[in-house]
């Protein structure tokens, strides 16, 4: 039950997998316990942080969760008050990110390169310094987005150049070697 006067805002609306959002609101039950609820993730979510109940007037100060495991795009964050029932809504988007190990090294060096936040069980493309790399694995994201690939650095100048993934559904994200 979503009623007219229950409303929560969050302090950031995108960002990568394992963002700190933190959450307040308005019109719930008084003094009641939440729980908060993430849409395409794996269900409810664990208060991290802050308030995990209102005020006596009904009001959520500062209750801060993790951002978990999820695809790119947007998802519904939902706090439900445990006894009213009321419901409030709001968008956080997903954004792909990506780590390099190590950060630096020698040419054939072998590189693991960690994303999350791109499409549900897509294909990935790993490149270097706009080069195509050959993966040998990790080269299809899981159900939530998430991948570990590995690839060999190329023989190359010294210097700090890019390294780039995409997935078919054109989510990307790059990151330094």
């Amino acid at each position: 039950i979503v009623t007219s006067q229950t409303a929560i805002e969050i302090d950031l609306d995108s960002g990568p997998v394992g963002t700190e959002v933190e959450i307040s609101g308005s019109g719930f039950g008084s003094s009641e316990y939440i729980t908060v609820e993430y849409a395409g993730g794996k269900g409810d979510v664990e208060i991290v942080g802050g308030r995990d109940r209102t005020e006596s007037d009904g009001t959520l100060e500062s209750t801060i969760i993790i951002i978990p495991e999820s695809t790119a795009g947007d998802h519904t964050i939902t706090v439900i008050g445990d006894d009213s029932g009321f419901e409030a809504e709001a968008e956080f988007t997903v954004e792909p990110q990506i780590t390099v190990s190590p950060t630096s090294g020698l040419a054939e060096a072998e590189v693991i390169v960690t994303g999350t936040g791109f499409g549900y069980r897509k294909d990935v493309f790993v490149y270097f310094d706009n080069e195509e790399m050959t993966i040998s694995d990790g080269d299809r994201t899981g159900r939530y987005g998430s991948f570990t690939a590995t690839f060999s650095v190329p023989v190359q100048d010294a210097g700090t150049y890019d390294v780039e993934v995409e997935d078919e559904d054109d989510n990307g994200a790059a990151a330094e070697f």
